[in-house]
């Protein structure tokens, strides 16, 4: 099997940068670029954050952009209460000395994927969908480039940000409709699948004590497990963002249904709510536009995460 080759567009973010890692990890996937959004964080930190993690793993040739500050339409909310003042507080690394590349993020897109292969760049969201939805609205000839869209992002049952609203989704809902609109496949990783994903506060045991990648991610979740262990009394701390990047190339992770999935952008009380439907052709409100992971297997998921780690770790060994 060939390397699939990925763009990722994050804002890391604890549960980015693990995603990052598996990502740089995978023998078949070929990252092209890395694109940053604001969102947990806000641009300059998710950038710096960014920038670390390429540092630290030795990837740092792969190119960077930062990308879009503010959504479409609303103001930024970002989750400090989550992710600390930086965006990824708890592990302390250097401040990165690699640069970004100097260009928007929609001409980054676009001089990724030009020489790619017809459907065959796979794009990885976990965060906002700005940026990918202004590449949507500016490259519309572009698009036949992508195999699909792999998202994080929204709740079939409950929300996180509202009751009904995850908060990348909640915080630019304008630019999921245009993702979902434009007709690339997309693969959907919402929080009924994520918090199944979870990652017990025991088993950051796993990580501790080994390599620099594997002890970088045992304190982020340490950081992690108090927000969601110990402040809101989940059982682990949930891989959100790393569902989107396993599941392109280990959909058996996870269980899925397909669904016309469109966005509540009016409701008073339930804006940026994905509204998936996932009835009959005949009564649907819409034809089938994505599909969505409802269920996980947290052991497997786990222990590919923990693979990951120590593969970098024996290749920043090596050198």
């Amino acid at each position: 099997m060939s390397k699939v080759p990925v763009i990722i567009d994050c804002d890391p973010g604890h549960d980015d940068a693990i995603a990052l890692l598996l990502a740089l990890a995978e023998d078949k996937m070929d990252v092209l670029g890395i694109s940053n959004v604001a969102g947990n964080s806000y641009l300059e930190n998710t950038l710096a954050n960014t920038l670390k993690i390429l540092e630290l793993s030795g990837y740092e040739e792969i190119p960077v952009v930062g990308g879009l500050e503010e959504p479409i339409t609303q103001e930024l909310d970002v989750a400090v209460n989550i992710h600390g003042e930086s965006g990824m507080d708890g592990p302390v690394l250097p401040n990165p000395v690699t640069e970004p590349v100097d260009m928007n993020v929609m001409d980054f897109f676009a001089d990724l994927v030009q020489d790619q292969e017809d459907g065959s760049v796979v794009m990885i969201a976990t965060g906002p969908l700005t940026n990918v939805a202004m590449f949507v609205k500016t490259y519309p000839d572009l698009l036949c480039k992508l195999d699909k869209i792999s998202i994080m992002g929204g709740g079939i049952e409950e929300g996180n940000w509202s009751a009904t609203a995850e908060f990348n989704i909640w915080n630019d809902p304008e630019a999921a409709q245009i993702v979902f609109e434009s007709g690339v496949p997309i693969d959907i990783y919402p929080l009924d699948a994520t918090h199944k994903a979870h990652i017990k506060e025991s088993e950051i045991e796993l990580f501790r004590h080994k390599g620099p990648i594997s002890q970088f991610v045992a304190e982020l979740l340490e950081f992690f497990a108090i927000g969601y262990v110990h402040e809101r009394g989940m059982a682990g701390c949930p891989m959100h963002d790393p569902c989107a990047v396993l599941g392109v190339l280990h959909p058996e992770l996870f269980d899925y249904a397909e669904a016309y999935a469109q966005m509540d952008l009016d409701g008073i009380q339930t804006r940026g709510t994905i509204i998936f439907d996932f009835r009959q052709e005949e009564i649907r409100s819409g034809d089938l536009n994505v599909t969505v992971a409802h269920g996980a297997n947290r052991e497997k998921l786990r222990d590919v995460i923990v693979e990951c780690c120590e593969k970098l770790d024996a290749q920043l060994l090596e050198e």
